[in-house]
């Protein structure tokens, strides 16, 4: 089992609230809102039993969740507080579902300026690898935490609450997806 094992898949934004403005395969947060991590979700639907997939996507700012949710996610609530959306807090390694804290990575990301957030879905059974920077954090979502059998998607959000949301990188705070991802040859496989 290696790299050669994942399909590198990509993806566009197509679900969000009015906190977003979605273009294609990048969304970016508009100022102003109280609401935080509001879910961005992909078209990807990654159905059980279809084997491993691969993507990416690059964030330019340090207050970011990402994940897994299935078709039924809310838009209008937080992440790591929405049942069916499996959320990896960026600045804290703590992954949420339900308002419950249900595992924290062993390796803290802090994107401060941002970075490339890798993602291996195992669709058999169920789990989530998350890479920053080409690095393994960990395995965010396990066999434990009940995924397997649901097809689930892509989803961020991005929390910010000033005036002015100029950031680095692409101008405004938001993910961008890779084209053509190519699987990292660090990937690891238990």
């Amino acid at each position: 089992m290696g790299p050669k094992d994942v399909h590198p898949v990509s993806f566009s934004w197509v679900r969000s609230s009015a906190l977003y403005t979605l273009a294609g395969s990048n969304f970016t947060y508009n100022a102003g809102g109280l609401e935080q991590y509001r879910p961005v979700v992909g078209d990807l639907a990654m159905r059980p039993n279809t084997g491993k997939y691969f993507y990416e996507f690059q964030v330019n700012c340090d207050n970011t969740r990402v994940g897994i949710c299935t078709e039924h996610v809310s838009l209008d609530g937080e992440m790591g507080k929405l049942p069916e959306c499996w959320s990896i807090n960026l600045q804290t390694g703590a992954v949420e579902v339900g308002g419950q804290e249900v595992k924290r990575l062993w390796r803290l990301v802090t994107p401060v300026s941002g970075g490339t957030c890798g993602f291996v879905y195992d669709s058999d059974k169920g789990t989530l690898q998350l890479y920053f920077n080409t690095d393994f954090q960990g395995t965010a979502v396990t066999e434990a935490m009940n995924v397997r059998g649901q097809t689930v998607y892509p989803v961020a959000g991005v929390a910010g609450i000033e005036a002015n949301n100029r950031n680095i990188g692409f101008g405004k705070k938001g993910a961008f997806v890779t084209a053509e991802p190519q699987p990292y040859r660090t990937l690891v496989f238990p």
